[in-house]
């Protein structure tokens, strides 16, 4: 099929690299030590969605199916998508607030974290509750050893989600206490 207009003269190209650049979190290269098998992970996949989105050869699926252009769009917005959801793996942002119990009047401490849906839109997934905030805070805030167990824990439960979504299985395992585990 030939498309009759010049596709060059649009004035909304998507530069992928200004989308990489303008999105990426600015932080992400101060990634924790535990991290680092997923930065490199995040490498590698910015790099295929390079050659992917650059590529003017014909693209197939799994089964040698020759993809149709709506399935090609379907592609690069699973890259995305896939992309964004390992920057908040490697950002580890997480949002402070309370909930109120109505009935006992008693608020707590809550620490939330956004996930990308499937249209690429961010919602809040994961959460941890910290405990009433009269025991939980200390002079107001949030003791740091608390911090960074709550931020540990989304973290993995980040990694769990994405690892059950995106990684095949013979790229995961358990370990002796039946944990996922990533295999070499």
């Amino acid at each position: 099929m030939k498309i009759e207009y010049d596709i060059n003269r649009l004035d909304g190209k998507f530069d992928l690299d200004a989308w990489l650049n303008g999105e990426a979190p600015k932080n992400i290269d101060r990634v924790d030590a535990e991290l680092n098998w997923w930065r490199g992970h995040y490498e590698e996949l910015i790099e295929d969605f390079k050659a992917f989105f650059g590529s003017t050869e014909d693209v197939f699926d799994e089964q040698g199916n020759k993809l149709t252009p709506n399935q090609l769009f379907n592609a690069v917005r699973y890259y995305m998508i896939r992309i964004q959801k390992l920057w908040l793996i490697l950002e580890g942002r997480l949002y402070q607030t309370t909930n109120f119990h109505k009935e006992s009047g008693v608020k707590y401490v809550v620490y939330r974290a956004n996930w990308i849906d499937s249209n690429g839109m961010p919602f809040k997934k994961f959460s941890r509750n910290l405990g009433r905030e009269d025991r939980v805070l200390v002079n107001g805030q949030v003791p740091p050893s608390d911090y960074r167990y709550v931020k540990q824990y989304i973290s993995q439960l980040m990694i769990d989600l994405y690892t059950f979504e995106y990684l095949s299985p013979i790229e995961i395992g358990v370990d002796e206490d039946g944990e996922i585990v990533i295999l070499d």
